[in-house]
């Protein structure tokens, strides 16, 4: 067998809270099952919430789980760089140090953590293979998405600490960018929440049942098939690759009436970012 990817997740989870997504709930239950990768830790911090709230969904759902993968633990609670002794940031560069393969780092949430292992330990940027995140637009790209009532999409992984970005770009770790604008390319139906609900366990049922409102409002309110699942995409960077498309690119921060996290082809990287995704991708989530 192939060996498996080493991973560890920072996710910001809001399933169940009014208006919020719920795309990082089934990422999670996602990367816990994906057969290709071992998952080292998974933090938990703001971002699509506060990082108390998040922590407390997350514990709801890891109860579910019944899975003998790794506790969670209290990730960023607020941008800016964590003191250098933060459980979150001991914990991974331990993990960082004990395996001999290298790591890919999967942010579904703002880059803080992350951005501050590279601050406090530039040592061992040398075994992370890879960041992948959910972030980036190209240069004058607005986000809507709806088709009933179009909806403006804030970059918010990146807006929330684009000083973390930077630190991220100056490190010259190789990124994979999940662009926001690419959400609509992969969207849970009701079908897919039956399934899940149905094939799922009690993890899969208590998600399914916790996002109705979700589907529903993308449906209804926004006229789409399903709801999309932007983070989703991330893990299917890490687990199952060939089922989308990358292209090099060239990643930078620019400030304007705001700051952007742009993205420009090339042909020569150093970075790639998600262009599309093939129509297997639906069945490899779950």
């Amino acid at each position: 067998m192939d060996q498996k990817q080493l991973v560890w997740v920072d996710s910001d989870p809001s399933v169940g809270l009014p208006l919020h997504d719920c795309d990082d709930g089934f990422a999670l239950f996602q990367a816990i099952h994906a057969p290709a990768l071992e998952i080292c830790g998974v933090s938990v911090g703001y971002g699509n919430t506060s990082a108390r709230s998040a922590l407390r969904i997350a514990r709801k759902l890891w109860s579910r789980l019944h899975s003998s993968g790794p506790s969670l633990i209290a990730g960023a609670s607020a941008p800016g760089i964590l003191h250098s002794e933060h459980p979150a940031l001991v914990a991974l560069a331990n993990e960082l140090k004990y395996h001999k393969e290298k790591m890919t780092l999967l942010a579904l949430g703002p880059a803080t953590l992350f951005a501050s292992l590279i601050r406090h330990r530039p040592d061992l940027k040398h075994r992370i293979d890879k960041i992948i995140w959910v972030a980036g637009r190209q240069p004058g790209e607005r986000l809507f998405i709806g088709q009933r009532c179009a909806y403006e999409f804030h970059d918010a992984n990146f807006e929330k600490d684009p000083a973390a970005a930077q630190i991220l770009l100056d490190s010259e770790i190789p990124m994979i960018l999940i662009p926001v604008g690419l959400g609509t390319e992969l969207m849970l139906t009701a079908d897919d929440f039956s399934i899940l609900k149905r094939q799922g366990g009690s993890a899969g049922s208590w998600l399914t049942r916790r996002s109705r409102l979700w589907l529903f409002l993308w449906k209804i309110v926004f006229g789409l098939k399903g709801a999309p699942v932007f983070d989703c995409l991330a893990v299917l960077a890490a687990s199952a690759p060939d089922l989308l498309d990358f292209s090099t690119c060239r990643i930078e921060v620019l400030e304007g009436k705001r700051v952007e996290l742009h993205y420009q082809l090339n042909d020569t990287g150093p970075h790639q970012v998600c262009t599309s995704i093939s129509e297997g991708a639906r069945k490899a989530l779950f």
